[in-house]
């Protein structure tokens, strides 16, 4: 039915007035992802996934690295540091990271006893970031036994990781002696895409699919030994360069490793997660529905 007449124009009024508390809101969601990326998956409201060492999330490796692992999924706007000619604004982004943690007691990540050398040992110099997308359906699987003799999958060899999953990586000892500068973002130095075959490109065209960026929890000149990181594989820019079967997206699994000098390392497995709604996005769809309802009741009692 046609509106018309005070009613009518009156109903367009209240329309407009919630279009534009629902734009308010649309804007506000966005900046979530307008903002620059800073190497720190906490500082960044990453979704928090699981600790490497813990049982459900420790998948194979000897080094007992400890590490809180991270997941995100965005579409690239606007004003953020990810933006390149290769880059673009709309294209959708996942990203897995983590940062190390102090935690030592066994039974607090799930386990009665782990064996091996101390936790964090190796978290020296010379540590390399291989961050795994798989698709779905993947092999990956937790450990059932403890660090440091897992018996988990984290292979990405064989299409274990499913086809179309992709490695974003950096090179053994790069972050530590100052090749790579904290705090700013590059393309992956080693990116592997099971296609199938497994390929691996080194400076191709293929690598510009992935980004890292990196903090220190030391400068340079004291070992540079690294605090927390952010992988980042562009989903729509590794569809333009290559044809898959399918692609990695949110809800697939994904495995964050750190490797120490090209040898021994430890892989955590966790499920790729977009960030719920902040809560200043939700305050404001609070606020843009008040403000309608008191427009409205002082219209009605005008």
């Amino acid at each position: 039915m046609e509106a018309s007449g005070s009613g009518g124009r009156m109903n367009m009024r209240y329309l407009g007035i919630i279009a534009v508390a629902g734009l308010v809101v649309l804007l506000a969601a966005s900046a979530t992802y307008a903002v620059n990326v800073t190497g720190d998956p906490v500082a960044d409201g990453w979704t928090f996934g699981g600790r490497s060492l813990a049982q459900g999330t420790y998948i194979r490796g000897a080094a007992n690295m400890g590490f809180d692992i991270y997941t995100t999924g965005f579409t690239l706007c606007s004003g953020s540091n990810l933006l390149d000619t290769n880059w673009v604004v709309g294209d959708q982004v996942l990203g897995i990271g983590g940062a190390i943690n102090a935690i030592t007691d066994p039974v607090a990540l799930g386990w009665s006893a782990i064996t091996g050398p101390a936790v964090n040992s190796f978290w020296v110099q010379n540590l390399r970031i291989v961050s795994k997308f798989g698709t779905s359906p993947t092999a990956w699987g937790a450990s059932t036994i403890a660090p440091d003799a897992g018996n988990g999958l984290g292979s990405m060899s064989g299409g274990k990781g499913g086809a179309g999953s992709v490695q974003v990586s950096t090179l053994s000892g790069r972050i530590s002696n100052g090749t790579l500068t904290p705090g700013v973002l590059f393309y992956s130095q080693d990116t592997d895409i099971y296609a199938p075959p497994y390929s691996e490109y080194f400076g191709d065209p293929e690598a510009t699919v992935g980004k890292i960026i990196f903090t220190l929890g030391k400068p340079i000149a004291q070992g540079g030994e690294l605090y927390s990181w952010e992988s980042f594989l562009n989903v729509s820019r590794l569809a333009e360069l290559i044809s898959l079967t399918d692609y990695p997206a949110v809800g697939d699994r994904g495995n964050q490793a750190i490797q120490w000098d090209d040898n021994v390392a430890t892989d955590g497995m966790v499920v790729i997660t977009a960030p719920i709604p902040e809560p200043l996005t939700m305050a404001g769809l609070m606020l843009g529905i008040g403000s309608v309802l008191t427009y409205v009741r002082k219209r009605r009692m005008a």
